[in-house]
């Protein structure tokens, strides 16, 4: 009803509008007098225009309100869904966030790790305050910092979500769209039924945000107060470390045969200390998991590789198991991998605890003694056993935090025996069978570190006397990882290059021919530089002395509107060239040997990966070029410039170079040719070598080398003998005389064709009569070679065993003849003839 009324209200108006139009233009077409028409609109306006005009304005109110309901209602609407989704959300995020508990736990266990940083610094206090408690409980405190830090970062972020989670709520309940309800009282009871039912739904989930983000903000404080104490201790604990280097050569402790000035149990304090250092090691694992587990797989890759090697020469001949000289490295492929990889990529740990690196040195010198085990003397053997034990024993003093009357006496005792141990070695007779002479100079080092350190500690200088002590024990014992770490690795390198027999005897632009068995100098230098870094850690002066350099590393430089620094340029080329050696150790090592099966009979084709090389190495070069960027800091949106520059240069004259690189991609892909196939092209037959990025290397039958771009190996006619199966068909004719029993002969040669075990008997192979020859009834044998690089010596012996096989029967194998009959006649009979022609 209600409709209808609203239709019937609008529709008079426009009819009386109308009717009224009509009648002034009828008006109008009669021509009435001029002061008729006046008079009519006067009257028509009095009395009909202005009803019209209220009648239009009420209703053009009544639209204007009803469109207004419907927009209010289609934003109430939004609201309630919206406020709706928001509280659900919110009840997701409370569900699904930070484990309270968890951070409980770790605000607990950060507090009792801070009581163990205090202990023997600020509680417990020591005289004299020791280098080594400083500089654990300093690293200590740093991680603790740390992971406080990311803690609170946490849960800030939680924090901040669930709070956006509360203001939009807010917001919402805000809008003066849920004040406003319609005059309807149907339509506003239904609203008054939604707000209702979504009060109830909301209501408990926004007491429960409210709670939740209290309880949160409580546990925000907590966490700012442990972080603000830990960043307090690491403060003070840097400036003890400053004023215990400024007086390290002052006398800290009393002479060891006067009264200690502070006496705590020894048992005490080495529960402390282990506590200590323990707490600290876990740390660091537990933040440099990720660069443990690379350490690890770049360790079994090594033996991986090294295993691969050793296999190679035990293929072709070449291990020596008597005493391995120059092939130490594959003999305990593993050990060895552990010596190399520890002792090169302990550097990618960036100021870790001391007991870290002692653990990486022990495993790396057990792993190196056992390699040497029967390939040195058993003097020396028995160095390397002495040298562990003393450095064991360097590392359970390590260990001890805080000076006491016992350590000093069992520092005292221990460089005593270290000074002599390492004089008696420099005296003694045994230098003649040194495998490594340098090691005489790392020795008198340790000489002479445990010699000072030994009458430092008498004279009261224990944090001099200590480093001395652990410098000069870790020093040997980092100097024999480094020495047989350079040896082992010329010797990788160098059996490398010649197993693999590479046409420019390089690997890493090294000539193993012309240099020997020495060891390039840049090798000892990069050694050198090693070692320093790693004794140096031992001094807090060290440190003092990196910082600036650190610091200088870490300033952001500025070119325009582009900021770098110099560690992120540096970061950028080593893993840049690490991704290209990487390439290249992966190319080398899947190579296939120079040796051909056409030269070597006796040579078996054997399963490769080499054709997959490819992919790999474009996958390593690439992953290394964004992740060079990444490390760098280098937007990656930068790549756009390049790759606009490489469209240019496409464009202006690299369509070659792009065609054979795409061609690359193609062979990789498709692979109509692998490393290792046979195959024939423009006239010449050889063995693939590799597949590179541009150009492929292919080894011809005479031993040289052709290298042939991509794009010409896809554009030519190449036969691949190997993608068949690596089979080849073979056809030997042969002739017997005439009168030769045929099926004696024939049966003969089949005979020779089933009894060889290098010609198939699937497709099996025939012997035909194929003409009557000149001298000869010929024969014909065709069958298939197992093997295409035996096909030209099946052939051979084929030919052979036919040939004796026919002698043995008395079958004739005529050779090619012409018989020549001569005939005579009279010497009247050519005078006749003359005569006749004459008469004619």
């Amino acid at each position: 009803m209600r409709p209808h009324n609203h239709y019937h209200n609008c529709l008079l108006p426009v009819l009386l509008l109308y009717f009224a139009l009509s009648q002034l233009t009828l008006n109008a077409q009669n021509r009435r007098d001029s002061t008729q028409l006046p008079v009519f609109a006067r009257s028509f306006s009095d009395s009909t225009f202005d009803r019209m005009q209220s009648l239009i304005s009420r209703e053009h109110q009544k639209s204007i309100d009803k469109y207004r309901e419907g927009r209010i209602a289609l934003r109430q609407r939004q609201i309630i869904q919206a406020s709706v989704k928001t509280a659900q959300d919110a009840k997701a995020a409370m569900h699904s966030g930070i484990d309270t508990a968890a951070i409980t736990r770790e605000l607990h266990r950060g507090r009792e790790n801070l009581e163990v940083i205090k202990d023997g610094i600020f509680i417990h206090e020591g005289i004299p305050q020791t280098s080594r408690n400083l500089a654990v409980s300093n690293s200590l405190a740093i991680e603790l910092y740390n992971r406080i830090s990311s803690l609170h970062a946490k849960v800030d972020a939680y924090l901040a979500r669930l709070d956006g989670y509360r203001d939009k709520l807010d917001s919402l309940g805000t809008d003066s769209a849920v004040y406003s309800f319609p005059r309807d009282s149907l339509k506003m009871l239904s609203y008054f039924h939604q707000l209702l039912s979504t009060s109830k739904t909301i209501s408990p989930l926004d007491t429960a945000l409210n709670q939740h983000i209290q309880h949160l903000e409580t546990y925000t404080a907590k966490i700012e107060i442990l972080q603000n104490d830990v960043r307090l201790i690491v403060d003070d604990l840097e400036k003890l470390q400053k004023e215990n280097t400024r007086n390290l050569f002052n006398k800290e402790a009393p002479d060891l045969w006067n009264k200690p000035l502070h006496k705590r149990p020894f048992k005490e304090i080495a529960w402390f200390s282990l506590a200590k250092t323990t707490t600290a090691l876990k740390y660091y694992i537990e933040e440099n998991a990720g660069k443990i587990a690379i350490l690890i797989c770049l360790v079994l890759l090594d033996a991986l590789m090294l295993y691969i090697l050793k296999k190679r020469m035990r293929e072709e001949g070449q291990l020596t198991t008597d005493d391995y000289k120059g092939q130490l490295v594959i003999r305990y492929p593993l050990l060895s991998a552990i010596v190399l990889i520890f002792s090169i990529f302990q550097f990618i740990f960036i100021n870790p605890p001391i007991l870290f690196d002692c653990c990486l040195w022990l495993v790396a010198m057990i792993s190196l003694t056992l390699i040497l085990r029967g390939y040195i003397s058993a003097f020396w053997l028995r160095f390397c056993w002495i040298i562990l034990t003393f450095y064991l024993l360097a590392v359970t003093a390590d260990i001890i935090l805080q000076a006491s009357r016992t350590e000093r006496w069992y520092l005292l005792i221990i460089s005593l025996a270290g000074a002599i141990y390492g004089i008696s070695l420099l005296s003694g007779k045994h230098a003649a069978a040194l495998k490594e002479v340098r090691t005489k100079y790392f020795v008198l080092f340790m000489v002479f570190c445990e010699t000072v350190a030994f009458f430092f500690n008498i004279a009261g200088r224990y944090n001099l006397s200590k480093a001395l002590f652990m410098a000069g024990f870790f020093g040997l014992v980092i100097a024999l990882l480094f020495l047989w770490t350079i040896r082992l690795s010329n010797e990788a390198l160098a059996l490398s290059s010649r197993v693999y027999r590479l046409s420019s005897k390089k690997l890493f632009y090294i000539n193993f021919e012309k240099i020997g068995d020495r060891v390039p100098s840049f090798f000892y230098f990069l050694m050198v530089i090693g070692w320093l870094v790693q004794v140096g850690r031992n001094f807090y002066a060290f440190r003092q002395l990196t910082d600036p350099v650190n610091q200088f590393l870490d300033d952001p430089v500025t070119v325009g509107s582009y900021s770098f620094t110099i560690k992120g340029i540096l970061i950028f080329i080593v893993i840049l060239l690490g991704a290209m050696i990487l390439s290249r150790v992966i190319s080398f090592f899947t190579d296939e040997p120079e040796a051909l099966a056409a030269t070597d009979p006796n040579a078996k084709p054997r399963a490769t990966i080499g054709s997959w090389m490819l992919l790999v190495r474009i996958v390593v070069i690439s992953g290394g070029l964004f992740l060079a960027f990444a490390a760098a800091g280098i937007p990656l949106d930068r790549l756009t410039i390049i790759f606009g520059a490489l469209s240019v240069g496409i464009g202006l004259g690299l369509q070659g170079l792009v065609n054979n690189l795409v061609s690359g991609l193609i062979i990789a892909f498709e692979k109509p040719v692998n490393v290792g196939d046979l195959i024939e092209i423009k006239g010449m037959t050889g063995t693939m070598k590799s597949i590179g990025f541009r150009s492929s290397i292919i080894t011809l039958k005479d031993g040289s080398s052709l290298v042939i771009p991509n794009g010409d190996l896809l554009g030519q006619h190449m036969v691949n003998w190997s993608m068949n199966r690596n089979l080849r068909r073979l056809e030997v004719t042969v002739g017997v005389a005439y009168g030769t029993d045929l099926d004696n002969a024939k049966a003969i040669l089949q005979g020779i064709l089933e009894a060889d075990t290098r010609i198939l008997k699937n497709p099996s192979y025939r012997v035909l009569n194929t003409a009557f020859n000149t001298s000869s009834v010929d024969f014909v044998l065709l069958f298939w070679a197992n093997d295409f690089a035996l096909s030209f010596q099946i052939k051979s012996d084929v030919i052979n065993q036919v040939h004796r096989a026919f002698h043995e029967a008395g079958i004739v194998i005529p050779f090619p003849q012409t018989d020549l009959h001569l005939r005579t006649y009279p010497k009247d009979l050519f005078t006749q003839n003359h005569s006749d022609e004459k008469a004619d």
